[in-house]
């Protein structure tokens, strides 16, 4: 009873004369078509056509774009398509098997070219073809405290200080493996290391081997916000080290098969696998689809400012406020795809979503993207990490002063709140009696103000 060539519409979009566009295609026959309807006549346009339009959005220009399950994204201008690639336009493959969000609360995402670094203002690629990665398959990527990225690839680790590329491997370290899984870096600024072998410690001159300590296959490292190290492998468990001394294994009494961990505000460590696993401190819980979860093996893991945990999965998001999980797919939601390769969370409660097939972004009191780039001198050279922060923060001065120098710590609205006399260029600080919130530390000397830099307390 109309003019369409085939029963299945993928999506519709209005012009601005008020025309009905459809993306509209045959299952049996692979065959597809672009339909217009201005109210009264059908206009079928089948020539050129890319397969399976799943996507169709119209700006307010007229322009035509079109979103494909697997060639991609591209513009149509009424009479044919034109694919935009990563080589006419800012766009990067995949992008979401892993993401890290630095000190800055700068973003960087391995894809299937390299790895991405988007400042929350510009997305910048970096591939075989840009930089001096020897190939594409990078497998993490990790900014330390001092500005250098780093990043694990399958031929080793590899350093960038922005414009030097330095390359560690078997043949000139202490590695005896050079398959880097994951990588991280931790308060006092070493870089951890997780191969096919072992995790590595390395301080940018000593390398330290703790295979003994948590076993090979080494698929995640990372640290939480009381400073301890954390790496996990699917046949040896997930395993805590507080760098001192002290190391503690965690398996649940299913196996696991470890894929995923995180350290909630109460001290329970969640461990996904084969499904969702807790350890309370004295015993384990396991949660699967029957309790709520979308599907059982889970993939990522991550605990929000306000310590509700969210679960990545082989099929969509779940979120778990300690009674009830809330699950989000991306035919119900802005996910990009339902495999999800990673979750991290930001300082204003972003929840970054890595999936197969690219990057989301959710919060629930409205998306914080864009943030001023601290162009003042005096703000760039002081750090502190982690940010956000607990109990304990941690201040890098890139430059220090050579005479007495005192951080003060300062609410948002001025109230000078803790004093502390520094005398070098990296110091902790007890913050434990500080309300959660936003705060400024400024390092002055009988000279004036030399550096200012914010934090965030959860």
């Amino acid at each position: 009873n109309s003019g369409l060539p085939y029963e299945r519409v993928e999506c519709l979009a209005l012009d601005t004369s008020g025309n009905l566009w459809l993306g509209n295609f045959d299952n049996s026959n692979y065959t597809s078509a672009i339909v217009k309807f201005d109210g009264t006549n059908w206009t079928v346009d089948s020539t050129n056509m890319l397969q399976f339009i799943t996507h169709l959005d119209i700006d307010g220009n007229n322009r035509f774009f079109a979103g494909t399950e697997s060639e991609g994204f591209s513009q149509y201008d009424g009479a044919s398509f034109t694919k935009i690639t990563t080589s006419n336009s800012g766009l990067s493959l995949g992008g979401g098997h892993e993401l890290s969000i630095d000190d800055q609360q700068e973003v960087r995402a391995i894809n299937d070219q390299g790895y991405t670094h988007y400042d929350r203002q510009v997305w910048t690629n970096y591939d075989t073809a840009s930089s001096q990665l020897l190939n594409t398959g990078v497998l993490g990527v990790v900014q330390d405290h001092t500005g250098n990225t780093w990043i694990g690839t399958n031929e080793g680790v590899i350093k960038y200080d922005g414009s030097t590329w330095t390359r560690w491997d078997t043949s000139n370290s202490a590695l005896t493996n050079q398959y880097v899984n994951a990588i991280t870096v931790d308060p006092d600024n070493a870089i951890w290391i997780g191969t096919n072998f072992a995790p590595f410690k390395f301080d940018g001159t000593n390398w330290i081997d703790y295979f003994s300590n948590a076993g090979s296959n080494i698929s995640d490292v990372f640290v939480t916000d009381d400073g301890d190290v954390w790496m996990g492998s699917p046949g040896y468990g997930l395993n805590r080290f507080d760098r001192i001394s002290t190391w503690t294994i965690y398996t649940p009494v299913s196996g696991g098969n470890f894929q995923a961990g995180a350290l909630d505000k109460n001290g329970n460590v969640w461990y996904g696998g084969n499904g969702l696993n807790k350890w309370d401190g004295a015993s384990w819980t396991m949660y699967t689809t029957a309790d709520g979860l979308p599907w059982n093996f889970v993939t990522a893991l991550a605990v929000d400012t306000n310590n509700i945990l969210w679960i990545g999965t082989q099929l969509g998001l779940s979120k778990y406020d300690g009674t009830t999980f809330t699950n989000y797919l991306k035919q119900n939601s802005g996910l990009t795809g339902n495999y999800i390769g990673d979750i991290e969370v930001d300082a204003f409660n972003n929840k970054w979503i890595g999936t197969g097939s690219g990057i989301s972004v959710f919060n629930e009191d409205g998306v914080v993207l864009n943030i001023p780039r601290q162009e003042n001198s005096q703000e760039s050279n002081l750090r502190f990490y982690p940010n956000p922060a607990t109990n304990v923060i941690s201040i890098d001065l890139l430059n220090p002063a050579a005479k007495r120098m005192v951080l003060t710590i300062v609410d948002v609205i001025g109230n000078e709140l803790q004093q502390v006399e520094i005398s070098k260029n990296s110091t902790k600080i007890d913050i434990s009696k500080l309300e959660s919130g936003v705060y400024f530390g400024m390092v002055t000397t009988d000279a004036g103000l030399i550096s200012k830099g914010k934090f965030v307390i959860q």
